[in-house]
């Protein structure tokens, strides 16, 4: 009963590649929020960017739509020393 019986060979999990941060400007994490208004079905959506080690906001922007060259103007918003 422990054996697997398929005639095929059991799937294989592969770990995910785990990154950590052990300094400020290291990993950065992104987020995109839906935001409510006062209209039924009407949304704002903030694109944020935020530093994982220190969880402060790097850049954030406010759309009315979603697009993701939203999200890459965010990343352009970031100042020219955090750029590499």
């Amino acid at each position: 009963m422990l054996r697997h019986r398929e005639s095929s060979k059991p799937a294989e999990t592969k770990k995910p590649v785990e990154y950590a941060a052990r300094g400020l400007w290291q990993l950065w994490s992104w987020d995109i929020t839906y935001m409510k208004t006062d209209i039924k079905g009407q949304f704002f959506y903030l694109y944020m960017i935020i530093d994982v080690w220190s969880r402060k906001i790097i850049a954030a922007r406010v759309h009315e739509l979603s697009c993701g060259a939203f999200a890459e103007r965010t990343n352009g918003q970031l100042p020219k020393f955090c750029r590499k």
